[in-house]
């Protein structure tokens, strides 16, 4: 899956041709709702957006926290390449 496979504000992926064509309108499957369907219903996402800001403070911190991890059984510590 890309990038361009997701939409760029709720960050689902989205629907394609043969979900449209394998769901009726209102299917409430765990697969329907999984999806953004905003090529099908509108040119907007209706879904809640991303917090880009927080998904990448989140993933910041999560590279510190691995780079302070032991690089060895032996607990030398130091940085991770």
């Amino acid at each position: 899956m890309s990038v361009a496979d997701r939409c760029p504000d709720c960050d689902a992926t989205l629907a394609t041709q043969a979900d449209y064509d394998a769901h009726p309108d209102g299917c409430e499957c765990e697969r329907c709702r999984s999806l953004c369907w905003r090529v099908y219903e509108s040119a907007w996402c209706s879904r809640p957006p991303v917090d880009w800001r927080e998904r990448a403070l989140s993933a910041e911190a999560a590279v510190r926290r691995l780079r302070a991890c032991p690089t060895d059984h032996y607990g030398s510590g130091g940085d991770v390449p």
